[in-house]
């Protein structure tokens, strides 16, 4: 049985060859292929072709086989080393249906190269330019289902954005000011916290000692409802909240602080509004030892605060007191 070799012309090599497309399944590459071959194959069938016609190596682009393989992908089709097709006429091949997605059209020259072994017998073949122009794939319907969402988000953020310029216009006029100062406190705090830190990243929002204590309090409130307020408003993170907690020290006993915060809080009620229930309370704690390394001590063992004698014991605590106050009267 005669060993096959290559079927482009003038080309006897015997590398690896590479059979053509299947005609069943893959009809127009076939006759792209075949097309490209040139006059030798005209009087073939696509049967005949199929099963006994090779292209080698020689006349593939690297980008079209497998990484770390020499077997073809289903987009390729041969472009090198084809000036062996004709050595009297110049053809052009418009190469309409490539299966490969690209982002635009593109024109692919390809101009021959005589390799070493292809043809050493032909005396002074002529050169033959190919110019084939490789159009966009039909999309799929993955794809086009792609795409139209991302055009559907596409056009919500330019909603958003326009929504965001015009919140920001009407938070610079003097009738949105005066809403603002007619709010309470804590809501003007809130407002001013989302129209100045909304635009920066998460990285690079400051907040404002009133913003993170109006979060703490809320936070304090219900952890699992600030969860949520965080997935739609501008508030700091708990990182955040914990580290505003650090700052402040209490410890076990009397905490001076705690007094003059009760203290600039009822400052202006009167006797009535000042009465109030003062309560006790006692919770159970899974002994434990933790480092404090700040400030170097270990917490962890019975504390009865600074202004007890022997106020700190070898015990490990496993209860905690509580104590609290709860005011009888509201404002009116």
């Amino acid at each position: 049985m005669p060993r096959r070799e290559c079927c482009v012309f003038g080309c006897h090599q015997f590398d690896v060859l590479h059979r053509f497309p299947k005609p069943e399944t893959s009809l127009e590459r076939f006759l792209e292929w075949k097309k490209i071959v040139g006059s030798k194959l005209e009087d073939k069938t696509n049967d005949d072709i199929y099963t006994n016609c090779r292209i080698c190596n020689n006349h593939f682009e690297e980008r079209f086989f497998y990484p770390q393989s020499k077997r073809l992908a289903k987009t390729s089709f041969p472009t090198l080393n084809l000036g062996f097709i004709s050595s009297n006429q110049d053809e052009s091949i418009e190469i309409q249906s490539v299966p490969e997605v690209l982002s635009e059209s593109m024109d692919i020259d390809m101009v021959p190269q005589i390799l070493p072994g292809c043809s050493s017998q032909v005396p002074n073949p002529e050169l033959v330019t190919k110019t084939g122009k490789i159009s966009k794939v039909k999309q799929t319907k993955q794809m086009e289902i792609m795409i139209k969402k991302i055009d559907y988000l596409k056009k919500k953020l330019n909603v958003q954005k326009d929504q965001i310029k015009a919140a920001q216009k009407m938070s610079k006029t003097k009738l949105f000011k005066k809403i603002v100062k007619s709010l309470s406190v804590p809501t003007q705090t809130f407002v001013n916290m989302q129209l100045t830190q909304y635009k920066k990243k998460n990285r690079g929002r400051r907040f404002s000692i009133k913003d993170k204590l109006l979060a703490l309090a809320i936070y304090k409130k219900s952890p699992k409802g600030y969860n949520f307020l965080r997935k739609i408003f501008v508030i700091p993170s708990k990182r955040t909240l914990q580290n505003v907690l650090k700052q402040i020290t209490l410890k076990p006993g009397l905490n001076p602080v705690i007094f003059e915060q009760i203290k600039n809080a009822t400052e202006k009620f009167n006797t009535e509004q000042r009465l109030c229930i003062l309560m006790f309370d006692e919770m159970a704690l899974s002994p434990a030892m933790n480092l404090n390394i700040p400030a170097d001590q270990i917490i962890g063992f019975e504390d009865f605060g600074k202004d007890v004698n022997s106020n700190q014991t070898e015990n490990i605590a496993d209860h905690v007191e509580t104590s609290s106050t709860s005011r009888m009267y509201r404002h009116s």
